[in-house]
């Protein structure tokens, strides 16, 4: 993609743009960030060098500034196959490096997969660099060629930093497996719970409502309201918890705090 910019901007002509008000107008509606403007923008008077850019920030040059026509798919997604054109090349040049390297999770693909990938980025990169001249498609073909064929095994200190990589990314994997079994529990706890207070509130209520529908069989002597240990009880309380304490007085002193706790429980609720 440097090239290609390269081949639009030569290194020589680049500052002379840069510095056009018409084009920095062009750059500030591109949502640069501030490292990448600063990379065009140093200082005062200074202008970035190509070769200092990013392929993030060349790819935001080459859709703002360079006069291309985004393809039908747009600029984010994946071309159509039949379409090879430059936009169409470097839109899909873009998304499978996004694909593959710079939005992976699992920083893996099968070796079908890699075939395919290689394929299709190669064949897209050759085009490209047709575009620039027929010697740069040779060069890059002959580079493209040799990476595959010959690329240099690992060196040991390589082949422990592949090792520890995969031994990140399998903790990784075991502990997202690990944090979502604790949510499923957590839930699955939480629904349980609901469940238990729903049916425990229903068994309330209708306890309740059987002891309202015998309130009338209840009998209360005068003796039993002038008894001083209960007066303070009663005081205060509504009809239905004066008849709940009542009705079990016959019962041990343990039995009525319960159902007078209970009652009040009840009472707030």
């Amino acid at each position: 993609m440097r090239e290609t910019f390269d081949s639009i901007y030569p290194p020589g002509y680049l500052p002379k743009k840069l510095s056009d008000p018409a084009v920095q107008a062009q750059l500030r509606g591109a949502r640069l960030t501030r490292p990448e403007w600063h990379c065009l923008y140093p200082s005062p008077g200074v202008y970035g060098k190509s070769t200092d850019f990013d392929i993030t920030l060349i790819f935001k040059l080459l859709r703002t500034m360079c006069s291309l026509t985004p393809p039908p798919t747009g600029w984010d997604n994946l071309p159509s196959n039949t379409d090879h054109s430059l936009e169409a090349d470097l839109a899909r040049v873009k998304c499978y490096r996004n694909e593959v390297y710079g939005h992976s999770k699992t920083m893996e693909i099968t070796d079908a997969e890699f075939v395919v990938l290689w394929i299709e980025i190669s064949e897209a990169l050759l085009r490209i660099a047709a575009g620039i001249s027929h010697v740069k498609r040779d060069q890059w073909k002959k580079s493209i060629d040799a990476f595959k064929q010959h690329a240099a095994p690992l060196t040991p200190e390589e082949e422990r930093c592949v090792e520890d990589l995969q031994q990140w990314c399998k903790q990784d994997v075991d502990v997202k497996d690990e944090l979502e079994k604790l949510r499923a529990t957590y839930q699955d706890g939480i629904t349980t719970l609901n469940e238990n207070i729903q049916g425990s509130f229903e068994r309330l209520l209708e306890e309740l409502q059987a002891l309202k529908e015998n309130e009338s069989a209840v009998q209360v002597s005068d003796s039993t309201f002038r008894n001083p240990r209960l007066h303070h009880t009663l005081k205060g309380t509504d009809k239905f918890t004066i008849v709940i304490i009542l009705k079990l007085n016959v019962k041990s002193r343990g039995s009525i705090i319960r159902i007078r706790g209970f009652s009040l429980l009840c009472y707030r609720l």
